[in-house]
């Protein structure tokens, strides 16, 4: 696919502005994913139709890049508390989808509920970046790199 910046940067755009207008209304996990993860995703170059599968090894969404596993994602509802590695849940579901993500040989395990996401580095588990709200996908558009969809 091969978009510009610009063009990602639009496309995240709308996302963001589809949130907007629909942050009042309750998003189950499974609307977080079909409306907001995934057109995200689609934004990073990721083809959806061949790249990604549900329910891997119990993690909501696998990425995969030559056949194999890349991004294990944990993906939480709009209404999911703060992302605050600091509450017990986040802690939980982080080790979780850590252990899980290692089990299959994913690179990287994203806990996201759109709003916010912090991506991981599977090996060592340390937290390689944040994102604290929708805008800062436009603004710190060379950080979600490690997301984007690989190119040989």
């Amino acid at each position: 696919m091969n978009l510009t910046e610009k063009q990602k940067k639009e496309k995240i755009a709308e996302i963001n502005s589809k949130w907007y207008k629909t942050a009042a209304k309750r998003h189950d996990e499974e609307s977080t994913i079909r409306n907001f993860i995934y057109p995200f995703l689609e934004a990073l170059e990721w083809n959806l139709a061949m790249d990604l599968k549900r329910e891997v090894n119990d993690i909501d969404c696998v990425l995969y890049f030559e056949n194999r596993p890349y991004i294990g994602i944990e993906a939480k509802s709009l209404s999911y508390c703060v992302l605050e590695e600091s509450k017990s849940g986040v802690n939980f579901n982080k080790e979780r989808l850590l252990k899980k993500c290692r089990e299959i040989g994913a690179k990287y395990a994203v806990i996201s509920r759109y709003i916010e996401t912090i991506v991981f580095k599977v090996e060592d588990g340390s937290k390689i970046a944040s994102f604290n709200h929708p805008n800062e996908y436009i603004d710190k558009l060379e950080d979600l790199k490690i997301l984007q969809k690989p190119f040989c």
